[in-house]
């Protein structure tokens, strides 16, 4: 079984990487054939450091979802779903109130999610604008020096890196709030079940129900992933 686990986990890192490498090395070399056919209009009214960005750091982001995001979706559902099924046959209703949690952690996740894919989506807009300053500055570095405006690029520099990082802070703050509020579920989730087990009478049995509950607890909290579709995120066990 280590040896089966130990392959597992390589052949999935590995080739799932080099997958997520083959689908980004076919999406930019349409992306890159897509922008020779463009109008001159087009790059009239875009800055080639924003181009830059979408090809390379939001093409990679796209690529990490492809490859981790189905991974991660398959593994949550097929673990939730199995530690259910083994926790009905030992007893139906302790399993309900060990899940009884489910939904409001469902309905948490997905608000959140909500949250942070506005705030994600704003730090690659952000990423974007200073791509773009960079590339307009060191494009026309001799004018630049030449007027010795130095000072000036570097306040214009200045404010959209106070941008971003502003942007990032945001979007950490939801992320913070995001798994703390789902890893507030796992312990309350037990609550229940230890009402339910102390009613019924039979705390040794519960003893026994406890190492199988304490499996249920990770995979509900492995179950955002379903629910939030976070990009490049991956599972501690």
């Amino acid at each position: 079984m280590v040896v089966a686990d130990c392959y597992s986990k390589f052949f999935i890192s590995n080739y799932g990487h080099v997958m997520g490498a083959k689908i980004e090395y076919n999406m930019r070399a349409e992306i890159f054939e897509h922008l020779q056919k463009l109008s001159f209009s087009f790059y009239d009214n875009q800055k080639v450091g924003q181009l830059m960005s979408r090809i390379t750091t939001d093409l990679f982001d796209i690529t990490e979802l492809m490859h981790h995001g189905p991974e991660n979706i398959i593994l949550s559902a097929i673990k939730i779903i199995g530690a259910f099924v083994i926790l009905v046959n030992i007893s139906p209703l302790l399993a309900l109130a060990a899940f009884i949690v489910l939904p409001f952690m469902f309905a948490y996740a997905y608000y959140l999610n909500g949250k942070m894919r506005r705030a994600f989506r704003q730090n690659r807009v952000k990423i974007a604008e200073i791509n773009g300053q960079i590339e307009d500055n060191l494009s026309g570095i001799r004018v630049v020096k030449s007027f010795a405006n130095e000072e000036i690029e570097k306040k214009k520099f200045k404010i959209g890196n106070a941008g971003f990082l502003s942007a990032k802070k945001n979007s950490y703050h939801y992320m913070g709030s995001f798994q703390a509020g789902l890893g507030a579920f796992t312990p309350s989730a037990g609550s229940p079940l230890v009402w339910l087990a102390d009613r019924m009478g039979n705390p040794g049995y519960l003893i026994g129900y406890a190492a199988l509950v304490f499996l249920c607890m990770l995979l509900m909290d492995a179950g955002y992933l379903i629910v939030a579709g976070r990009r490049n995120q991956k599972l501690f066990f």
